[in-house]
């Protein structure tokens, strides 16, 4: 049934049940639209949506909330509503007795936020603060519909651990007075309709549950979530699939009537991933850091590595697969742990400056001169004094190592040579001296290379060639300078 004519059923049920009153005049001076909570309903931690007059529209919000080691419960007025207000110490608002009246002569605060009831201690022995604590306390409300105004009242028990709604109703006479507490006798089929189940359900993420309603052929029907119409659900059965508080409204002759309610707690069960590292260059040193979100709190964990504990540590690179238990829902996901870079970092380069070399910022360093660690240097900096080959060993924070190629030096008087980012280097240090030509051989005495030049400073590519031993003969004006370098 759609919620047009839904709504327009409802209003016919309104006008009959009006008819009805005036018939029955020695039963009630008014129409009274009476809803009965079957069974009560229970709100802990939670909210619900009060429809006083069962047309749709939300007028309160019910709310019941653990704060620390107590709990709070509020009313929130919506759409201009407003609620019986109070000159007592109860913050404006308080209950009334049963069979108080409510009407016009009254005064009432539109409130976002009104605190009925709040405790510091959840013990059941603990005594409540504020006015509405215990059994059935009766709040008066007032609604507002353009310049018209309705009177009405909600009943429920207040106790540390939570509301229990039990009934509301409203005087659908414009300006008429109601008494709190007030019902009609005519609802005689508040028995004739159940639900089932009405315990508390547990369903998984994914999964569903099936609502039904027993004994109601022929009546309207149409359900609720946390107190707001669920569109086009006006069958005997409902399939749950989210969590909330799940009411049903069953319209007959006499009287509308919530029947049947019952909490289905959607298990939020997933596992997210908050730290996870790649297995960086020594073996078994990757791990795998989870959190789990649920209502559930008791869990228990198989990894495919025989492992029972939520998070791993010390793991090598592979695959693997977790399953996740709780008495209801199981998930698992997997995970994958790869080897950094095959264990090492990109190769770190020398840069000359002078007579000091350097890399790049890393963890630490060894630097070493014709193979041979030079002790007691371990900077980033190295003072390269020495004609040789260089080279550095770095060790970056996730403990990864890396070997820089060698960078060759020869120190003379007159002219530098070095290797730098593959490629020969030279340079007159002698201002007096002018390069002429430079031959590179290898160590088999096969020329490699030959260049004349007419310059202080030149840089050879040596890209194309094999790693090996070579040797360079370097001519000037006055002399001929040769010496070996390692290319690699």
């Amino acid at each position: 049934m759609k919620e047009e004519s839904f709504q327009k059923k409802l209003a016919q049920y309104i006008t009959m049940s009006a008819a009805f009153l005036a018939a029955h005049a020695e039963k009630a001076d008014a129409q009274i639209m009476y809803t009965d909570v079957i069974p009560d309903l229970v709100i802990h931690n939670s909210y619900f949506n009060l429809d006083l007059n069962n047309d749709g529209v939300v007028d309160f919000k019910l709310q019941h909330n653990d704060i620390d080691d107590g709990f709070s419960v509020s009313a929130e007025c919506l759409n201009g509503n407003s609620l019986l207000f109070s000159s007592n110490n109860c913050g404006g608002v308080s209950p009334v007795s049963s069979l108080d009246i409510i009407n016009v002569q009254d005064s009432f605060i539109n409130e976002s936020d009104a605190l009925l009831a709040f405790s510091f201690s959840t013990s059941s022995s603990a005594s409540g603060f504020g006015c509405f604590y215990g059994t059935d306390q009766i709040l008066g409300v007032r609604l507002i519909n353009g310049a018209n105004n309705y009177y009405g009242w909600a009943r429920f028990d207040v106790n540390y651990n939570n509301i229990v709604l039990k009934d509301y109703a409203i005087n659908l006479s414009p300006d008429s007075a109601i008494l709190a507490g007030e019902n009609i006798n005519g609802c005689t089929s508040v028995d004739s309709f159940s639900l089932s189940p009405i315990t508390t359900q547990f369903i998984c993420i994914d999964d569903s549950f099936v609502l039904n309603i027993n004994n109601a052929i022929g009546e309207s029907i149409h359900w609720q979530k946390n107190g707001s119409w669920i569109p086009d659900a006006t069958d005997s059965s409902f399939i749950v699939t989210e969590s909330g508080i799940y009411t049903v409204l069953v319209s007959d002759s006499n009287c509308a009537i919530i029947t049947g309610s019952a909490n289905f707690l959607n298990e939020i069960f997933n596992i997210y991933l908050t730290d996870f590292a790649y297995e960086t260059c020594e073996n078994s040193n990757g791990f795998i850091n989870l959190s789990l979100h649920s209502n559930s709190f008791n869990f228990s964990y198989h990894w495919n590595t025989g492992d029972t504990t939520l998070d791993l540590k010390t793991i090598s690179e592979g695959i693997y697969r977790l399953v996740v238990t709780s008495s209801l829902c199981q998930v698992s996901d997997t995970f994958q742990i790869e080897l950094f870079n095959d264990g090492f970092i990109p190769k770190p380069l020398i840069y000359q400056n002078g007579n000091k070399l350097s890399t790049n910022l890393y963890d630490s360093y060894k630097w070493y001169l014709n193979d041979a660690e030079v002790k007691n240097n371990n900077e980033q900096e190295f003072n390269a004094t020495k004609s040789g080959s260089y080279r550095v060993e770095v060790v970056n924070t996730e403990g990864c190592s890396g070997n820089s190629d060698k960078y060759f030096l020869n120190y003379n008087t007159e002219i530098n040579i070095s290797i730098f980012n593959k490629n020969l280097v030279i340079e007159c240090s002698d201002n007096t001296l002018l390069l002429e030509q430079v031959e590179i051989v290898n160590d088999l005495g096969q020329q490699m290379s030959i260049k004349k030049i007419a310059n202080r400073y030149q840089e050879f590519d040596l890209s194309n060639l094999l790693p090996g031993i070579y040797f360079y003969y370097i001519r000037t004006e006055q002399k001929t300078y040769s010496g070996k370098f390692y290319f690699e």
